[in-house]
C-alpha cells in the first residue's frame, strides 16, 4: 500500500509548493488563532468534534526572573518567586468560522507542561499538570466549559494523587484525557500519594472521570493498568488504557468504571501501541524487543507482531516481520469493517525503509510492501477514510507539511493546505480531521469534511 501511495505524496507535494489561499477538495480555508506564537513552549492540544469544532489549547510564559524578594534566583529554581508567569490559553474554532479565545490559569510555574483537550456537543475539556519544585511533584488541574460563554475557574482534580515527577522508571508524561461516545471524559496519569512514594518511584495509574456538565470525580487507581497508559474509548463506550512498554491493556466494558489487566504478549515489547475502530474492536501491532525508558536511549529495534480485537478480546498474535528484522516503532490502523494495516520502518547505513502489510478483520495477514517513501497511513476516521503523513525518518508521524486524507473506495488523494509542519487529531467519532501549524508567529488550522 505504501508504494500505491508514493505517487499520491508526489503530488501532494507539487500542490503544496503552489498552494495560494482557497482550500482544496474538502478541506477548509485554514482559519487563524494569532494569539499561538511561536514562543510557545510545549506541544498543543488539539481536538475536534463530528460537527467540525475545533479545539486548541497550548502554554505560554514569560521571561525567567533574575531575582525575586531581594535574593538572586539560582539556574535551579525551587522557589515559586524565581519561576517565570505560565499560562495555559484555549482558543475555540467553531464550525462557523467563529474564534473565541480564553485563558484557563495563569501563575509562576515551570513551563514545559502537557496539555490534553477534548471536545464534544458543545462542551470543551483541558487537563495539565504543572511542577512544584519546592515538593518535586506535579499538581493536576482541569477546567472545562461551553464552546462560548462563561467558565467556572479551573480547579485541582488530583487530590493526594500527584503526578509522579521522579528520575526513575518510568517518566511521568502528565495527565491525558479520553472522550466516551456519551460525552464523559476519562482522565489518566501516573500518580503518587504522598512525595515519599514519588522519591521511591512508587507510581500507580490513576483515573478521574467526569459526566458531561458535572465536575471531575474524586481520582481512583487503577492497578490493572500499565504505567504511562493512554486512555481511550470504542464505539460503544468502552474505555482501555495501553502503555508503549507493556503487552497488558487495561479493559473497562461500557457503562463501567472498574478495569480488568487482558495480556496481549506475554514478552517484553516496546512501541505497543492499539487502534480502535467501532465496538470492541481494534488492532494491536509492537515490536518484540525492551522498552527503554530514558529519554536519551532509544527503545531496542526487534520483530514486529500485532494482533486483532474482537468483542473487546485479542486474537493471538501473529508475526509480521520475524527476525532479524529491527524494526523501530509501528503504526496500527484499524478500519472499521475490522482489520486495518499495520506499518513499520527500519534505519541501517542510513538508508531508511517503511513496510506495511494488510490484516483482514479475521487477523490473517496480506502480503508485505516495502517503500522507500516518506509517507504512511497513521489513522483512519469511523467513516473508513485514510489519513497519511510524513513517516518518521522524516520527523514523527503528523509532523509533515504533507498529510492528506484518502477517502474509502479510492478517489483522488485531498492534501491538507498546510504550509510547515503541525499538529494532527481526529474525532472520536464522524469523518473530521483537522490539522494545525505555525505560520509566521501565529496558529493556522484546517479541517477536513467529506
Amino acid at each position: 500500500m505504501l508504494a500505491v501511495f508514493a505517487v499520491a505524496l508526489f503530488a501532494a507535494v507539487a500542490l503544496l509548493a503552489t498552494w495560494v489561499s482557497p482550500a482544496r477538495a474538502d478541506w477548509s480555508v485554514p482559519a487563524v488563532v494569532p494569539a499561538v506564537t511561536s514562543s510557545v513552549y510545549a506541544n498543543l492540544g488539539l481536538a475536534a468534534d463530528e460537527r467540525g469544532d475545533v479545539a486548541v489549547a497550548w502554554e505560554t510564559y514569560g521571561p525567567w526572573p533574575v531575582q525575586s524578594q531581594g535574593r538572586r534566583c539560582p539556574r535551579a529554581p525551587v522557589r515559586a518567586g524565581c519561576l517565570p508567569l505560565t499560562a495555559v490559553r484555549l482558543a475555540v474554532v467553531a464550525a462557523s468560522g467563529r474564534v473565541t479565545t480564553r485563558t484557563l490559569w495563569s501563575q509562576r510555574a515551570d513551563p514545559g507542561m502537557r496539555i490534553a483537550v477534548v471536545i464534544s456537543d458543545g462542551e470543551v475539556t483541558v487537563a495539565w499538570a504543572h511542577l512544584d519544585p519546592a515538593i518535586g511533584t506535579e499538581s493536576v488541574h482541569a477546567a472545562y466549559g461551553p464552546l462560548t460563554g462563561r467558565w467556572a475557574p479551573s480547579r485541582a482534580i488530583g487530590g493526594h494523587w500527584s503526578v509522579g515527577f521522579t528520575t526513575g522508571r518510568p517518566q511521568s508524561s502528565g495527565v491525558a484525557l479520553a472522550l466516551a461516545p456519551d460525552g464523559t471524559v476519562l482522565a489518566v496519569w501516573d500518580g503518587c500519594s504522598s512525595r515519599a512514594a514519588c522519591l521511591a518511584e512508587r507510581q500507580v495509574v490513576v483515573a478521574a472521570w467526569r459526566s458531561p456538565g458535572r465536575a471531575f470525580a474524586l481520582p481512583t487507581p487503577v492497578a490493572a493498568a500499565p504505567l504511562e497508559a493512554v486512555p481511550a474509548f470504542d464505539a460503544a463506550g468502552a474505555a482501555y488504557l495501553a502503555s508503549g512498554c507493556s503487552g497488558s491493556v487495561a479493559i473497562a466494558p461500557p457503562g463501567s468504571r472498574r478495569f480488568r489487566a487482558v495480556v496481549v504478549a506475554s514478552e517484553p515489547v516496546s512501541y505497543f501501541k492499539l487502534s480502535l475502530s467501532g465496538a470492541g474492536q481494534g488492532l494491536a501491532a509492537w515490536v518484540a524487543g525492551a522498552c527503554s525508558y530514558d529519554e536519551e536511549v532509544l527503545s531496542a529495534p526487534g520483530p514486529v507482531l500485532a494482533a486483532t480485537l474482537s468483542r473487546r478480546s485479542f486474537a493471538a498474535p501473529v508475526t509480521l516481520a520475524a527476525a532479524p528484522t529491527q524494526a523501530e516503532d509501528v503504526i496500527p490502523v484499524a478500519v472499521p469493517a475490522g482489520g486495518g494495516s499495520v506499518s513499520w520502518f527500519t534505519y541501517s547505513d542510513n538508508a531508511f525503509d517503511a513496510f506495511d502489510v494488510p490484516i483482514d478483520s479475521g487477523g490473517r495477514r496480506g502480503a508485505t510492501d516495502v517503500s522507500a517513501s516518506p509517507v504512511t497511513e497513521i489513522a483512519a476516521d469511523s467513516g473508513g477514510d485514510l489519513v497519511f503523513a510524513p513517516a518518521p525518518a522524516t520527523g514523527p508521524p503528523a509532523t509533515g507539511g504533507s498529510v492528506f486524507v484518502q477517502p474509502p473506495g479510492g478517489g483522488a488523494a485531498q492534501i491538507a493546505p498546510a504550509t510547515s509542519g503541525g499538529e494532527l487529531a481526529l474525532a472520536p467519532s464522524g469523518r473530521v480531521v483537522v490539522y494545525a501549524w505555525s505560520s509566521s508567529g501565529r496558529l493556522d488550522l484546517t479541517v477536513w469534511r467529506p
